[in-house]
């Protein structure tokens, strides 16, 4: 789930279209104005009835800007799937097995 809550805390972010009002509303923010992990997983515990977002909206562009984005300051990628990311989030609103 931390996959998910990073890629939705990324779309909060930089591509705010991208995500319904109904579910942004829901999300509470830290002290510097970023999405709160727990609030994100917390408000994807309604998602069926609360989606994040209309997956058709997402594109392949969206999607390899927020893998772009994730780089360290090193140039290295970090240890998580990104796209497991948005398999995670596609089976929560859908409540469908990833397999």
């Amino acid at each position: 789930m931390s996959f998910t809550a990073r890629f939705l805390q990324w779309m909060l972010k930089i591509k705010r279209d991208l995500v319904l009002d109904g579910f942004a509303n829901s999300i509470k923010l830290n002290a510097s104005g970023e999405a709160n992990k727990d609030s994100i997983k917390q408000a994807l515990s309604s998602a069926p009835d609360n989606p994040p977002t209309n997956f058709s909206c997402i594109t392949a562009r969206d999607f390899m800007t927020w893998i772009v984005s994730l780089k360290k300051p090193n140039g290295a990628y970090h240890s998580f799937l990104p796209t497991l990311a948005i398999a995670q989030l596609f089976a929560t609103c859908f409540k469908t097995t990833i397999a």
